[in-house]
């Protein structure tokens, strides 16, 4: 036998192995890499999600929480794991679409260090403020605004965060200059704002909804498509003549890049059946989070457009995290 056809069966036999190991995957428990520390809104949403994901596939997934750097350090373990599709990755839409323009030297590229199997939902932000303020309105808020330009300062929870570059879109929007405090968590910027030292801020509505039930605070509108269930009495920023004041932090599954499509594919499947099920569906609900369908062949031309329009929002900020 010559040695062409000892790679010829070379060849024949690895495509073999690799077909049998596509049939029986997954044959052993999957890790969910989250880049953020147990207990954040990230780590809250994976746990029913894998609860549920590792019934749908017939293996345990199991979280692994890799926190540091905003994000960074999980992105870059996932996007060295090995592409067998035992690896999966939360990615949110700050190290995914915001972190190439806000980082001058990103250590993975968002694009092609990964594929994104899909997007799971969408947290749009609510915009409150102390009632005791002298303005109950957006109305009133821009007018006051106007009237006593950088005197109102607004909080988020850091340079380029979602919260950052809702406030920089209200500026470009409404033609109203405020200053930016950036917070490291988002309690204090919360505690501030019912104190009142700090004027405005972006929140997620599951975040402030109790203070607002309360009194505590008052929501001056949603900056989403559409009035939110736990708040039909907050209209959005459509509905108050700016339909362009949208802001939201969105998450996706992940895989590292040159993961087999069959496997994509797979688990695409028993990922959109999980985030479509009650138990996700009521998860979403209380959290007045939108599910996105966005599946692994759509997400390449989501994330570039999310990423051209954030990038346009980080530039006119300012914003950098080097």
């Amino acid at each position: 036998m010559n040695i062409r056809s000892l790679i010829v069966i070379a060849i024949y036999a690895a495509l073999v192995v690799d077909a049998r190991a596509l049939d029986d995957y997954p044959n052993r428990p999957i890790t969910m890499i989250v880049p953020f520390s147990p207990g954040s809104a990230a780590d809250n949403s994976m746990r029913p999600f894998t609860r549920v994901l590792s019934q749908k596939l017939g293996q345990t997934v199991v979280i692994d929480n890799k926190p540091g750097a905003g994000g960074i350090l999980g992105m870059e373990i996932g996007a060295a794991a090995k592409p067998d599709g035992y690896t999966l990755i939360f990615g949110s839409s700050g190290p995914m679409a915001t972190f190439t323009s806000l980082y001058k030297n990103l250590s993975f590229d968002p694009a092609k260090s990964f594929i994104a199997i899909r997007a799971a939902a969408s947290n749009p932000y609510v915009m409150v403020f102390n009632p005791a303020k002298p303005y109950k309105t957006l109305a009133e808020f821009i007018d006051y605004a106007k009237k006593h330009p950088n005197t109102i300062n607004y909080g988020s929870v850091g340079n380029g965060s979602s919260g950052h570059l809702g406030g920089e879109l209200l500026q470009q929007l409404t033609g109203i200059k405020m200053t930016h405090v950036p917070y490291k968590v988002s309690a204090t910027q919360i505690g501030d704002l019912l104190s009142g030292v700090l004027d405005v801020g972006f929140e997620f509505p599951s975040g402030v909804k109790a203070h607002i039930e309360s009194g505590k605070l008052a929501a001056i509108a949603m900056a989403s498509d559409a009035r939110m269930k736990n708040f039909p009495s907050v209209p959005t920023f459509a509905e108050l003549g700016y339909p362009d004041m949208k802001i939201a932090a969105w998450s996706s599954l992940l895989v590292p890049a040159g993961t087999p499509l069959p496997i994509v594919e797979k688990l695409d499947a028993a990922i959109a059946e999980t985030i479509r099920g009650p138990v996700m569906t009521d998860y979403y609900a209380i959290g007045d989070s939108v599910v996105l369908d966005v599946d692994h062949k759509q997400f390449p031309d989501f994330l570039a457009k999310e990423t051209a329009r954030l990038k346009m929002l980080v530039e006119r900020s300012g914003a950098t995290a080097d």
